[in-house]
């Protein structure tokens, strides 16, 4: 069955295919390039595909120079020169773009009426209507751009975590804690740090032993907030112990995905002061 191939709609559908990928590895890696070198390096990767559409080249050759010499060509335009490690991750980011938005389009064809293989049977591939592809190559973008970004911003949350163990008494309490940069609190009286823990983590603490105290704080939607806390005779934090430390009682959840139940004030982290 033969089947006509219009090379300029072919170099347009492999330019918005090769530019979206590049779109979504920019955010990923927050890259501040212009994105006329993205233009230029999606041009690249259209005119790759455009000339070994034509020119008939094995199969070991196609390999080498697609995911090779090409690939790595595509990089250095829209980014620039990166470290040989910042480069490997930045073509692994690429590669799985790539796959996935590939997957997804196909997917969405497939589920449809008439697929776009299929369209591209029975009639041309320069007949294919770009204007259904646009809006699926965007939504796809898109979702793909939020659902990778969440997936960096949790594993690095994941990475910064730490185990401690808050004691009181003769009873000591384990929590997942992250080092916060954002958290300020102190408490005014002694100005010493005050960190934040979930209430679920003290569920078995008898509360009428602790040294109580009120602390007051601000927030999103409340300016003027009073935090029960309590002070820990001691907190481990990995090796290190920290001696009559502050801890804010929190009712609810610290993370929403449940990464970590405790908040811990920067000072304590990074000065660890050891007693």
């Amino acid at each position: 069955m033969e089947q006509n191939i219009y090379l300029d709609v072919y170099f347009g559908f492999n330019f918005l295919m090769d530019f979206f990928v590049l779109f979504v590895t920019k955010i990923i890696i927050k890259n501040t390039r212009a994105f006329v070198r993205m233009i230029l390096a999606a041009s690249i990767g259209a005119l790759y595909a455009t000339v070994i559409l034509v020119f008939d080249i094995n199969y070991i050759e196609e390999l080498i120079f697609t995911y090779i010499i090409v690939a790595e060509l595509m990089l250095y335009v829209a980014f620039g020169k990166m470290r040989r490690i910042n480069n490997l991750k930045t073509l692994g980011i690429i590669y799985f773009v790539t796959f996935v938005l590939n997957g997804m389009i196909n997917a969405l064809y497939y589920r449809s009426n008439e697929s776009l293989f299929q369209r591209a049977g029975k009639e041309s591939f320069g007949k294919l209507n770009m204007g259904d592809i646009l809006p699926i190559l965007m939504g796809v973008t898109v979702f793909m751009a939020i659902f990778t970004d969440g997936m960096k911003r949790n594993f690095n949350v994941s990475k910064r975590t730490v185990p401690v163990k808050v004691i009181v008494g003769d009873n000591a309490y384990e929590a997942l804690a992250l080092p916060d940069t954002g958290n300020s609190l102190i408490e005014p009286i002694t100005k010493k740090p005050v960190s934040v823990i979930e209430k679920e983590c003290l569920k078995n603490m008898d509360m009428k032993k602790l040294k109580y105290m009120v602390v007051p704080y601000h927030s999103v939607g409340k300016s003027n907030g009073l935090m029960h806390a309590f002070i820990a005779d001691t907190i481990i934090i990995g090796k290190r112990e920290i001696n009559s430390t502050i801890i804010g009682i929190y009712e609810g959840r610290l993370s929403r995905s449940g990464q970590y139940n405790m908040i811990l004030h920067p000072d304590l982290f990074e000065k660890g002061d050891s007693e």
